[in-house]
């Protein structure tokens, strides 16, 4: 089974950003809740891509 780290952090302008250790998966928001939707749509699409 293959895992993806992601790490959160404020962003300069008062966000929020993600992005998966290791991986091209980057993603942000201004809302915790809405960086987790976006993390699964930037995943399911790079999922699609990659063969992941």
């Amino acid at each position: 089974m293959n895992e993806i780290i992601f790490m959160f952090q404020n962003s300069l302008d008062d966000g929020l950003e993600a992005f998966a250790v290791g991986y091209s998966i980057f993603s942000e928001a201004e809302s915790m809740d809405v960086l987790k939707k976006n993390i699964i749509e930037t995943f399911y699409s790079y999922s699609i891509r990659s063969g992941f």
